[in-house]
């Protein structure tokens, strides 16, 4: 725009500065002229054409760079909106990505929320079994405790049976005189002793099974121990998964912040870029409308004028002919050897050319119609317009060759009042070709295969005076004879470059 600009303010300078010019002598009607006044006229004329033409070129030097940088600022801007337009595509897919693993990781927290209510509920089931098996154990020891004390009034008991029998063997060691007076008392107390051995071996029996119990109840509370200890242990494991799980879900919480906090300022720089490609959108729109104005008025300026309006369609009998399809098939001769194609006899030459870039030397084998006298000249140049726009083919020593093709056919009227004759010829060649050859990159060189052949149509004879030839002529029983002119083709074939 900005250059636009400048070239509007180069115009309006340019106007201006015209504008404020003034022809140096004003002339009043009937009044005389100085010569000098009237060069100086003329002098300040030329001097403003020839500014005016300075500054107009100027201007267009100008505007052409206007419109240059006016291009380069457009495609500049089109190659940046194409990068942020894959910037907010990349950003998408990002947000996308971003959001399908914030949905990962709810998914991911909701199991760790199941598994906490989970152990929580094994947490409370093993702390209710740990109280039940606290309470046996605790009626186990009031049990054993209970055994203890009645093992202990047994042992008393023994103790104070023994003590009996003690004194009883004692007072029969001393009443050993007495033992027939005492044989009854004795009697009585081996009864008592009888009666106190069993009931010491009952109380045996009732501590062997009250240490028995005290036995089973020393494993039980072993393994109420153990199972206490494992649950325990269970217990100190579950806290520790627990611990490690609250801080990853601690730890989760925080990325998913994170992201959350990430997915803001991704939103951010989105509706900033979005902003950005809106503005720059703009900006190439307005660059669009101007280029597209000047556009139309270049356009408007190059229009060629228009054409001559046509009428009738120009035809061509002979397209058909020049079109054919040709295949080149080389035909080796040597200098000076005849050749014939239909009637005509020719005879080959080998000409020089040199390439006009590398100096490298190369000989034409090239077929003329044979004469008695020969008067030839050729020339290379730079002019091959014919190879960019036609295919060419190999035509020896790495030279190229584009073949042409012409066809002619005309019927001459000729009235001479000296030989008093009117006469007809019909004349032409109904194919001719024009060989272009190309050596090197710049260096070219063609040849023209043209003979006119003349077919005498009649001979018809006219008295001086008269002036309707119509009644004289012989008219021709055939007015298109053009099947019988000669086809040249073929001598393309002997045409062939040779490196030297």
């Amino acid at each position: 725009m900005k250059k636009l600009i400048v070239a509007g303010s180069i115009l309006a300078a340019f106007t201006s500065h015209a504008e404020e010019q003034k022809i140096p002598h004003i002339f009043v009607a009937n009044t005389p002229a100085k010569a000098d006044e009237v060069n100086s006229n003329f002098e300040y004329l030329l001097q403003q054409l020839l500014s005016n033409k300075l500054s107009y070129s100027e201007f267009q030097v100008q505007l052409e760079e206007s419109l240059q940088s006016t291009n380069s600022n457009l495609a500049s801007m089109q190659t940046l909106l194409d990068e942020q337009s894959d910037s907010i595509t990349l950003l998408q897919a990002g947000q996308s990505d971003r959001q399908e693993s914030i949905s990962a990781i709810n998914t991911q927290l909701n199991g760790y929320a199941d598994q906490m209510i989970t152990l929580q509920s094994f947490v409370t089931s093993n702390a209710q079994s740990i109280g039940g098996n606290t309470q046996s154990i605790r009626s186990l020891q009031t049990s054993v405790t209970s055994n203890a004390q009645v093992l202990e009034a047994a042992q008393q008991g023994i103790t104070g049976n023994t003590q009996s029998i003690t004194n009883l063997q004692s007072n029969l060691s001393g009443l050993g005189e007495s033992t027939k007076a005492l044989q009854i008392s004795v009697q009585g107390q081996g009864e008592n002793l009888t009666s106190i051995t069993a009931t010491v071996e009952a109380n045996t029996s009732e501590i062997q099974g009250v240490k028995n119990s005290l036995t089973s109840n020393t494993s039980s509370i072993a393994t109420l121990n153990t199972t206490t200890s494992s649950h325990a242990s269970q217990l100190n494991t579950l806290a520790t998964s627990s611990s490690e799980q609250s801080t990853q879900l601690a730890s989760i919480t925080n990325q998913q912040q994170q992201q959350g906090s990430d997915l803001n300022s991704l939103e951010t720089s989105v509706a900033d870029l979005s902003t950005a490609v809106n503005v720059n959108t703009t900006a190439v729109s307005s660059v669009q409308l101007s280029i597209q104005s000047h556009s139309d008025r270049i356009t408007e300026l190059e229009k060629p004028p228009e054409g001559l309006p046509t009428y009738d369609e120009e035809v061509d009998p002979h397209k058909h002919v020049r079109e054919q399809e040709f295949v080149y098939n080389y035909q080796a001769t040597s200098p000076g050897q005849q050749i014939t194609v239909g009637d005509l006899t020719y005879r080959m030459f080998r000409l020089p050319i040199m390439d006009m870039e590398t100096n490298q030397r190369y000989a034409i084998d090239m077929p003329r119609e044979q004469s008695d006298s020969y008067h030839m000249s050729w020339s290379t140049d730079h002019s091959c317009y014919a190879f960019r726009y036609n295919p060419s083919f190999e035509i020896g020593a790495d030279a190229k060759a584009v073949i042409t093709w012409s066809t002619r056919d005309a019927r001459r009227y000729t009235y001479r009042t000296y030989t008093e004759q009117i006469t007809s010829q019909y004349e032409g060649t109904a194919l001719y070709p024009t060989v272009n050859i190309k050596v090197g990159n710049i260096t070219c060189i063609s040849f023209s295969f043209y003979t006119n052949k003349s077919l005498e149509d009649s001979v018809a004879p006219v008295t001086n005076g008269d002036y309707d030839l119509t009644d004289n002529i012989q008219w021709p029983a055939k007015a298109d004879r053009f099947d019988e002119l000669p086809n040249l083709s073929e001598l393309v074939n002997y045409v062939r470059v040779n490196r030297l």
